[in-house]
């Protein structure tokens, strides 16, 4: 009977601290305990605390369970170069940052002072605003943007046409 009682109670102490590992596209390894996953975060405990922390689904490579399972999260991305611009993700909202690492906030501007072509409209020059943001993240190793802040203005044969991006610049 002893036996039996020894038993369950190192069974239910072992279950009591089993715990869940995330594995950190920054190389960092968290023991915790996995509360949630939603469509943008991941959201857990560290063992023996009830504050529960979040962290963005872009900074998550794994989950290994507690009871072994594994589930992929998301590929690492790797910005080398300027030539990397277009693996640079444009994010929006700011839960999608969450334990990601701020490096800097820059704004970028494509603009004409006036244009024969009537296709040239804000939506090109948006379009041009963002390559430029995307390049200067890639340039400065970050594979994500948080925009801030859009505005723009459609041109014409006489008007000009414009476009601006501001952003912060995110990396693992």
């Amino acid at each position: 009977m002893k036996y039996i009682i020894s038993l369950l109670v190192s069974l239910l102490s072992l279950t009591a601290f089993a715990q869940d590992m995330l594995y950190l596209h920054s190389g960092e390894q968290i023991k915790c305990k996995v509360q949630d996953i939603t469509e943008t975060q991941v959201k857990y405990v560290y063992p023996g605390e009830t504050i529960v922390n979040v962290v963005s689904k872009y900074g998550v490579e794994k989950i290994q369970f507690e009871n072994g399972r594994v589930q992929q999260i998301t590929d690492k991305i790797v910005i080398t170069s300027d030539k990397d611009w277009e693996k640079v993700i444009i994010l929006d909202q700011t839960e999608e940052v969450s334990g990601l690492k701020r490096v800097s906030e820059l704004t970028k501007n494509s603009s004409s002072t006036w244009s024969l072509s009537f296709t040239e409209n804000q939506g090109h020059y948006e379009a041009k605003a963002e390559k430029k943001m995307k390049i200067a993240a890639a340039k400065q190793g970050c594979p994500f943007i948080l925009v801030t802040n859009k505005s723009g203005k459609s041109g014409g044969l006489i008007t000009d046409a414009h476009a601006s991006m501001t952003g912060i610049l995110y990396r693992y």
